[in-house]
């Protein structure tokens, strides 16, 4: 990094350097400035680690950050007694799922993290309907007609990872990700992901001709549903269109 910058004319800011701590002790250096270490580095929105993505960090700010527009939105008027139920959902689905969704394409949550995710956004519908704190956060799905977050978790996935087969083959991410092993974050992506596998494994979406102007209507469980029944389509049926 320091020989192709002299090399190009170009200079680097050492205070403004970061590297991720490693658990082994290194020293990085550069122009002799010791670059200093942090646990956890934030890169275009997104908090990393030693692991990689940090999933704790991510709900952590993006529930403080939330909460914190939810409730200038709530002040305005997108409350029960202001604005109607379908003016406050749109403001909020404008203003405020946004950010709850932004790196969600690429994050791959387990059990828990899921239900803190859907727990930032029953707050914020909670906020809209005017709902009592220990009210189920399936109801307010229901009551506002809007898909829970592990819905557009794996829509957002899909996108993603069709998209991405799409790029042009001399692409850089195309070729990187071309070699890539079984364990990497898109392949797990892949096989977690029950909206790509329903798009990957349905002959009739995978072998037509027009593959990409597809609807692909999903079709699992849901984890609020104790009795195994699936969910109202008009619900939790979010639709991947291209």
């Amino acid at each position: 990094m320091e020989s192709h910058s002299l090399q190009l004319g170009y200079r680097w800011s050492p205070p403004k350097c970061q590297v991720i701590k490693d658990p082994t002790p290194t020293i990085f250096k550069i122009y002799n400035e010791i670059i200093h270490e942090q646990k956890i580095i934030t890169y275009l929105g997104l908090p990393f680690n030693n692991k990689g993505i940090c999933e704790q960090q991510f709900l952590e700010v993006t529930h403080e950050k939330v909460t914190k527009k939810m409730q200038v939105l709530s002040y305005i008027g997108a409350r029960s007694n202001a604005f109607s139920t379908t003016l406050s959902i749109k403001l909020y689905k404008s203003f405020i799922r946004p950010k709850i969704e932004y790196g969600l394409s690429v994050m791959k949550f387990n059990k828990q993290n899921i239900t803190r995710l859907e727990r930032i956004q029953a707050d914020c519908l909670r906020m809209i309907v005017g709902g009592h704190r220990t009210a189920s956060m399936k109801s307010f799905s229901v009551m506002t007609n809007t898909p829970w977050m592990e819905t557009r978790l794996y829509t957002l996935n899909t996108r993603y990872l069709l998209r991405l087969q799409t790029l042009p083959t001399n692409s850089l991410v195309y070729k990187l990700h071309q070699n890539l092993d079984r364990y990497h974050r898109i392949t797990l992506l892949q096989k977690k992901n029950p909206i790509y596998q329903q798009y990957v494994t349905d002959p009739q979406v995978t072998n037509s001709n027009n593959s990409q102007n597809q609807t692909i209507r999903p079709n699992f469980y849901y984890p609020y549903d104790k009795k195994g029944t699936k969910t109202s389509p008009d619900v939790a049926n979010e639709l991947v269109t291209w």
